[in-house]
């Protein structure tokens, strides 16, 4: 048990002062008795002996024991068996009796309260080795008292706020670690087309090169440059995501108002190599989510089938709306993917062996990102030489 000197030392005062007081009240209560009893005694003794009154109360209430021997002994009164003094010494043992029962009942209380103090202190000694781990970030839930009390409710609260601060923690440590890998993604991505263009620019340098062959790396220099604008802006985006730094306002979007505006967005990339996007359902379709965040989702899964298909195929676009969920279909008559590829297609910077050179695999990670962040999912079938197929399901 843990017990403070200074508790000891306001334990013991109290004891004593407890125990003056109550000695002290019960000698008073006693003397206050026996006070009565003399009155009392003496009124008897007045109705059996022939004295006066005046007379008998000297002799009864004199504190000579000669005086009261020699005029009471002709009533066969003596000093051995005076009421008087019996009465005397009953009153001297009862004050007695009463301070050690006191004495005695008083250290049964400061025990247990000396019991109950080095308990209470015990606990509040583990509550602040407790609060001293959780500020030194040691997360270790050791309280596990549940009784009823002010100290309990006081634990309670330690063990609420010290899962909230292991929560916050680990999402902190999550969140440093999905930064740090965001960083190390961007430079290692930005790697390449940064040397591509270290060559362009060497080969610029030469005086003696043609007009033609000078704007053939003109073009292919605005390429890559196009390509770390994209890569770039891309894995902001990423990294926003896994710093849950992005707030998505939720809004009713109409599936149709959206899908055409994603195909406006392509339309460019898609007439470049006559690839003809289809409209195929006629139903209105809604579904809840951030209409700027799907439509980079949307946008990026019909760039995926346009870009791994080849010239003059098709892709179609099917919704439909029921009572659980809007599905969304997009089907292209692309290369397809690899059944070895197909379960990784959704992870960062994967490129299957059938994607083409300037795809960085992020595309597909972030609009996985965006549509489960809406409450919806997304899943992919799909065969080689047959295309692919992309279902969306955004859950009401």
């Amino acid at each position: 048990m843990i017990m403070r000197k200074d508790n000891i030392k306001w334990l013991i005062k109290v004891m004593l002062i407890n125990v003056i007081i109550l000695i002290g009240v019960m000698s008073l209560t006693t003397y206050f008795s026996y006070r009565l009893y003399v009155r009392n005694v003496n009124n008897v003794i007045l109705g059996l002996i022939d004295v006066s009154e005046e007379e008998a109360m000297q002799i009864l209430n004199s504190d000579k024991p000669n005086y009261q021997k020699a005029d009471l002994s002709k009533y066969g009164i003596s000093e051995d068996n005076a009421v008087i003094n019996s009465m005397q010494h009953s009153f001297y043992m009862s004050v007695l009796m009463n301070a050690i029962f006191t004495i005695l009942i008083e250290l049964v209380i400061t025990y247990m309260m000396y019991v109950h103090l080095s308990k209470y202190n015990k606990k509040v000694a583990n509550l602040t080795e407790y609060v001293k781990d959780i500020n030194n970030g040691r997360y270790e839930l050791k309280i596990k008292d549940n009784v009823e009390g002010e100290l309990s409710r006081l634990q309670n609260e330690l063990y609420k706020i010290t899962i909230m601060l292991k929560e916050e923690n680990v999402a902190m440590s999550k969140q440093k670690e999905n930064l740090k890998k965001a960083i190390s993604d961007i430079s290692h991505q930005i790697k390449t087309p940064l040397t591509s263009i270290n060559i362009i620019l060497d080969n610029l340098n030469d005086e003696k090169m043609d007009l033609k062959t000078r704007k053939r790396f003109i073009n292919e220099l605005q390429k890559q440059i196009n390509l770390i604008d994209n890569l770039v802006i891309t894995l902001l985006k990423l990294a926003r995501f896994d710093t849950n730094s992005v707030k998505f306002y939720k809004e009713e979007i109409n599936v149709k108002k959206i899908i055409k505006e994603c195909v406006d967005n392509l339309s460019t990339l898609a007439e470049l190599k006559n690839i003809n996007i289809l409209l195929t359902s006629k139903t209105k379709a809604v579904f809840k989510g951030d209409y700027k965040w799907e439509l980079e989702a949307l946008t990026n899964i019909i760039k995926n089938g346009i870009e791994h298909s080849d010239n003059d195929k098709t892709i179609q676009i099917f919704w439909e709306e029921n009572a659980l969920y809007t599905k969304i279909i997009i089907k292209d008559e692309g290369y397809g993917i690899d059944s070895e590829d197909l379960s990784h297609i959704f992870e960062r910077f994967y490129k299957a062996k059938t994607a083409g050179s300037s795809s960085f695999g992020i595309g597909l990670s972030l609009a996985k990102a965006i549509i489960n962040e809406d409450g919806g999912v997304i899943k992919v079938t799909s065969n080689i030489g047959e295309g692919t197929t992309f279902e969306i399901k955004y859950l009401k």
